[in-house]
């Protein structure tokens, strides 16, 4: 049901960079979906050989998901995730949605995004005389690297949201804890 309703919600037959990859192991049936363009296929091809030694996918129970993203999921960033709405914004935002049938109405998330960009190199309309000479890219995660790269107090706060009813797209704000005004940063 849940292959289903993601096919249908991702709309897997009608867009062509959408993957949805099934897998047989140790008789399980088991469904990736991501979006071709983000996942390096090295990444995908090592995720995909770990789990083929896998022998046990969990017993359709509520915390099946999170034991096995704990104990056989060789990867950085790793989520549980039970809301199908969260589950199609990842594959979207480029994760990968891991979907096991021991895994009830769970599913992992896991983080194999590798955006393509350009070099973060000084701007060529905005010169510096003194400073750094890095400019934003195209890249949420590149730029708030930089950021932290550049500012090391540990009051730096990056605070990640989703906005705009059809676009979805991600932005960051990032403030100075305790030096940012309260109200304007809530806005």
């Amino acid at each position: 049901e849940n292959v289903r309703n993601l096919d249908t919600s991702l709309a897997v037959k009608e867009n062509f960079d959408i993957i949805k990859r099934e897998l047989l192991i140790s008789s399980t049936r088991i469904v990736m979906y991501y979006v071709d363009g983000f996942v390096t296929s090295a990444l995908m091809q090592k995720l995909m050989m770990h789990l083929t030694s896998v022998k046990d996918f969990g017993d359709n129970s509520h915390g099946s998901v999170v034991e096995f993203a704990k104990k056989s999921v060789p990867s950085v960033e790793v989520d549980p995730e039970y809301d199908l709405d969260n589950i199609c914004k990842a594959v979207r935002s480029g994760c990968t949605s891991f979907l096991a049938e021991g895994f009830g109405d769970g599913a992992i998330i896991i983080d194999t995004r590798s955006y393509p960009a350009r070099v973060t190199a000084e701007p060529e309309n905005d010169k510096v005389m003194r400073g750094s000479r890095d400019g934003f890219v195209e890249t949420i995660i590149f730029n708030t690297a930089m950021i932290r790269r550049r500012i090391r107090d540990t009051n730096l706060r990056v605070s990640y949201l989703c906005v705009g009813e059809s676009s979805k797209t991600d932005i960051a704000v990032v403030y100075i804890e305790g030096k940012a005004d309260k109200s304007y940063v809530r806005e």
